[in-house]
């Protein structure tokens, strides 16, 4: 298992970017900023997001992530989330 560190900060700005976590190239762990250092060949490669909770620095970048690759994907990417974060 490869776990890459994409972001682990609350905010942005001086380089930092905020929580997600890339394992292998499929699994991603939340979706703050930093997906934004990931290539576009990268956010196809991704099958699963799971979504620790609803907390901005966790999630903007979903919608993001969605519209940037959702033509390229032959399949859904499955999001896991506790129903209250959904």
């Amino acid at each position: 298992m490869k776990i890459n560190v994409l972001g682990c900060s609350g905010g942005i700005g001086d380089g930092r970017h905020t929580t997600s976590f890339l394992i292998d190239d499929d699994i991603l762990v939340d979706a703050g900023t930093g997906v934004t250092r990931l290539t576009r060949a990268a956010l196809a490669k991704v099958d699963h997001v799971f979504l620790t909770h609803s907390h901005l620095d966790h999630i903007l970048c979903l919608p993001l992530l969605l519209d940037s690759v959702a033509g390229e994907r032959g399949h859904a990417l499955v999001l896991h989330a506790l129903p209250e974060v959904l």
